[in-house]
């Protein structure tokens, strides 16, 4: 089945593809990759998503207190470089999402990590009762 302009929808059932006669999918998937927001992959953003990368990897540091909490950046700068392989400024905007969200964790996580206990509670400290200390301040009577 040859395909035309607006003929094919996906997904529909992949038959024999020749170079001659291309199917619907071949004809839907070379429509797939597009290029998306050409301004976010030109080269002056690309100075811009080296230093956001350069802030994720520092970001990385603080992070990697929380349990698997430096796989937040890891998958911004991934997404980034799948934006620029690819080049395409859906992708960047999808890492800027991401950065922003390691952004956020970090802020929200900032006291727990400043305090090395990785999100666990902090331990309650032992009060003493009435009643040792009515015996230790009878104890320093005599």
């Amino acid at each position: 089945m040859t395909a035309k302009k607006g003929q094919c929808s996906a997904p529909q059932r992949i038959a024999f593809v020749t170079q001659d006669e291309p199917s619907c999918v071949a004809y839907w998937l070379d429509l797939t990759p597009l290029v998306r927001l050409v301004t976010m992959v030109m080269p002056s953003f690309l100075n811009v998503i080296a230093l956001i990368c350069l802030g994720l990897g520092l970001m990385t540091f603080p992070l990697a207190v929380l349990p698997a909490g430096e796989n937040i950046p890891a998958a911004a700068v991934l997404l980034f470089g799948f934006a620029l392989t690819v080049a395409d400024g859906l992708l960047d905007l999808f890492g800027l999402a991401t950065a922003g969200a390691t952004a956020g964790a970090l802020i929200y996580f900032w006291p727990k990590t400043i305090d090395g206990r990785g999100g666990r509670p902090a331990p309650q400290s032992r009060s003493r009762t009435a009643g040792s200390q009515k015996t230790a301040g009878a104890v320093q009577k005599m």
